[in-house]
């Protein structure tokens, strides 16, 4: 931004967006099939209205991406936001959509209780069986005779030491399979997610309610969370208590002795725009 230049407002930032893409002649639909990001959040955009996006990092990466498609300085549209004095959420109003989904979040929750519950039952009838089985195993040993051994405890001594001098095609140590470390995170609200599993690359994708993802690595997962009110995590230790409030922001890491919280990074200017996954449906 030029300097001197006067920061628009957010009506006057929605409306170079909407002005630059009638220009070019492109539909709503069009855009948001291009930039990854859905329609509705593309006319808030437009409209100067950020009550229905979630928080300030979605605003801020949604508002870049279209200015660039559309060929617009984002620069003094970003300025707009950060005049606009958004924080950890671009509205002090909760999203409309947050009472639906706490209410589908309850619905769920009794299905796993209920579910929960059939398990019990079931694993009481297989304690059962399995009891009864174990009686009429010992019964029946109790009426048959085991026959002695043809050999004496000298020969027995001798084919032992063969078999401890004879080769190994494995060790036992090294037939135990490797601990791994597993982190699910599954989402009751819209919420952008960055992951990273041991030194691989980080990834990073905006989850919808109802979705669910399991993270698996050998020795570590590493996870960033921008709306820990709107997800329930859980890790090799059990589920995490999360704080309770749309919008915030929490870095956690995992391994095989439990869990740590990390101090919250800085939020990359591509954070949203190279991602492939940050298409809402």
């Amino acid at each position: 931004m030029a300097e001197g230049e006067q920061i628009p407002t957010l009506l006057d930032a929605g409306r170079r967006l909407k002005e630059a893409r009638l220009r070019k002649g492109i539909r709503i639909q069009d855009a948001a099939e291009k930039v990854k990001v859905a329609g509705r959040f593309l006319e808030a955009l437009e409209e100067g209205d950020l009550s229905t996006i979630p928080g300030v990092v979605y605003v801020k990466g949604f508002l870049r991406s279209y200015a660039r498609f559309l060929g617009v300085d984002e620069v003094p549209l970003l300025a707009a936001v950060d005049k606009a004095g958004l924080r950890e959420a671009s509205s002090q109003q909760p999203p409309q959509i947050i009472k639906p989904v706490r209410r589908e979040f309850g619905l769920q929750r009794a299905k796993r209780i209920a579910l929960a519950a059939a398990l019990v039952l079931l694993v009481g009838i297989g304690a059962g069986l399995a009891i009864k089985g174990a009686v009429k195993l010992w019964k029946y040993s109790e009426r048959t005779k085991v026959p002695p051994s043809p050999f004496d405890s000298a020969q027995v001594g001798k084919m032992a030491q063969k078999l401890k001098s004879g080769p190994s095609s494995q060790s036992p140590v090294e037939s135990i399979a490797r601990k791994t470390v597993v982190v699910s995170v599954t989402a009751f609200q819209e919420c952008w997610v960055q992951y990273q599993l041991d030194e691989r690359n980080p990834k990073e994708m905006l989850m919808s309610p109802g979705e669910a993802v399991a993270l698996k690595a050998n020795d570590r997962v590493r996870v960033l969370i921008g709306n820990s009110g709107g997800v329930t995590v859980s890790g090799p230790s059990g589920p995490v208590r999360m704080p309770d409030k749309q919008g915030k922001v929490v870095h956690l890491l995992f391994t095989g002795k439990g869990m740590e919280k990390l101090e919250i990074p800085a939020v990359p200017s591509s954070t949203l725009q190279e991602s492939s996954t940050i298409l809402i449906p």
